[in-house]
């Protein structure tokens, strides 16, 4: 299981009200069809509400600095031309 998604799931309770939000967002502009309406705000006010979340809880230090510690990130970022 991708531990990222199951940290993002266990926050996902807490968030509740901004995904109720974003869905009713969605339902409102499902019969647009001029394509000006859209959920992005609402889209993002969610996944901030889970960034929060994680970051609270240490989740994303610790996820982060796993990842940065596995070889092939290692390697792969310090022979990037801005580092």
């Amino acid at each position: 299981m991708d531990q990222k998604k199951y940290f993002e799931d266990t926050c996902k309770p807490k968030c509740v009200r901004p995904l109720r939000v974003y869905q009713e967002c969605v339902k409102r502009v499902e019969d647009d069809n001029s394509g000006h309406k859209h959920c992005t705000g609402q889209y993002f006010d969610f996944w901030a509400c889970v960034d929060t979340c994680l970051t609270q809880k240490g989740w994303c230090r610790s996820w982060s600095h796993n990842l940065l510690r596995h070889p092939e990130v290692e390697s792969s970022s310090l022979s990037h031309p801005n580092y």
